[in-house]
């Protein structure tokens, strides 16, 4: 019995504070260093998303998807934005930005990520999306047979909140992927969008 009673206290203190944290999202976030990365590049008053990785032409990317609310408190609007860094090591990236006021197609490519996974990511919740705005449609398939990497906050099915990383070299990552690569291709830019934030 005693060895009983001292296997419960060591769960109790070994086991639930671990439990705590994984039910906690930023403390999952954490866990997956892409997640981390793009928290601490967010700036005052957006708030993180999620993105994705790949290669290209043998060069390592990362996005990172943000929004941002403009605008006044009585009158705002949550604008999406995006950072995308390439290159192979942290002292030679190359950072681009799209800016959801001057891109619909990003609402598109985000309004598509919140439809990939169960749980759901979560990513605005647009009443309407823009002209231009796009969507992937059609049958998942695979892009070169190179693994991908999506992540963001989800809901579980209690609506608690919780990181997520989810990884494929086929159906819908990969196609995901490549379609926000091809929507978003024409919108980088080397200029950081400003916001003002609502106030």
């Amino acid at each position: 019995m005693p060895r009983l009673m001292i296997l419960i206290a060591f769960l109790a203190i070994v086991g639930l504070p671990g439990l705590a944290a994984s039910q906690n999202p930023l403390a999952s976030a954490r866990s997956i260093p892409r997640m981390a990365e793009g928290e601490e590049m967010k700036p005052p008053g957006s708030f993180y998303l999620g993105g994705h990785s790949g290669s290209r032409d043998f060069v390592p990317f990362a996005v990172h998807y943000y929004e941002a609310q403009v605008g006044s408190e009585l009158s705002h609007t949550w604008t999406p934005w995006a950072l995308r860094l390439s290159g192979g090591d942290s002292e030679n990236l190359t950072r681009q930005w799209v800016d959801g006021r001057t891109c619909p197609a990003l609402y598109g490519v985000l309004n598509e990520f919140s439809l990939l996974a169960t749980p759901r990511f979560r990513a605005p919740s647009f009443h309407s999306l823009p002209p231009g705005a796009g969507g992937m449609g059609g049958p998942g398939f695979t892009i070169g047979g190179s693994t991908v990497a999506v992540w963001g906050y989800a809901r579980q099915a209690d609506g608690g909140a919780t990181g997520l990383m989810i990884t494929g070299v086929d159906g819908l990552l990969p196609k995901w992927v490549d379609y926000a690569e091809r929507a978003l291709e024409p919108c980088w830019t080397t200029e950081a969008p400003v916001f003002e934030p609502a106030g």
